[in-house]
This record gives structure tokens, sequence and C-alpha cells, in this order.
């Protein structure tokens, strides 16, 4: 069995992720948390235990569609993240599961018109959430 570190480092970055609410955040966001809380750290140190978290499936990371950078959610266990696309807001940062009858419709479609097998984990499609939209009016 592995064993499992509880550092100080560690507990402030589950801190951090309790105040996210499914938004997507960065690993610079969480070294800057982690540095305005006096926590002394290596970005290195927060990038492993990032990564530790994604092993655990406590994680997802994922690319943006618009910047290329990679960003991070908490994990939803009732959602396999393989099977769907994500939307992301790009005002607030939230992220949605794109949960869909028409998913297999849409891969069947990819591989029929141009041969092209569609991986789901990691994929965003950008634009505003329903909140964000309101307050543009």
């Amino acid at each position: 069995m592995q064993k499992s570190y509880k550092t100080k480092v560690t507990q402030e970055i589950q801190q951090y992720l309790k105040l996210q609410n499914q938004k997507s955040f960065s690993a610079a966001d969480v070294y800057h948390y982690l540095e305005s809380n006096n926590i002394d750290v290596n970005q290195s140190t927060v990038y492993r235990t990032l990564d530790r978290m994604i092993e655990h499936n406590i994680l997802v990371r994922f690319k943006t569609a618009n910047s290329g950078n990679y960003y991070y959610r908490i994990s939803d266990e009732h959602h396999n993240c393989d099977e769907h696309l994500h939307m992301q807001c790009r005002k607030c940062g939230k992220v949605m599961h794109l949960d869909c009858d028409f998913m297999n419709d849409i891969r069947e479609l990819l591989m029929k018109q141009y041969g092209f097998t569609l991986e789901c984990n990691g994929s965003t499609l950008c634009g505003l959430c329903a909140e964000c939209k309101k307050k543009e009016k």
C-alpha cells in the first residue's frame, strides 16, 4: 500500500481546492495562493502535489482551447471524463460536463466522415456560462 504524506503544503492546497467550487485553476494560481498565505514552497513541489492528486483522482488536468495552458479542476467521481466533452466559461472559469445522448452520434459522424477518433479527456469547449451571459446584458 502506498504511503500518503500529509504535508503542510498538501493541506494548504486542499484548503485552496475547497474554495474553487468547480472553477478551473492553474498551478500558478495555487502557487500564488500559497505565497499569499506565507507558505514557503517551490513551484516544482506544487506541480508534484497536483500530479499526485491527479493520480489519486482528486483532480483532472486539461488544456484550454484558447490559450493551450494546462488547468486543473476538482474531479467529479460521478463522471467519466473520457466519455464526454467539457465546457469552460471564459469569464469565471467554471467547467461543466457536456453529458448528452448525442456524444455517440458525434463520435460516429467524426469517424465516418473524417476518419477521426474523438478523445474527450482534456477536450474543452470555450464560451460563456448562463450566469456570466446574464451579467453581460
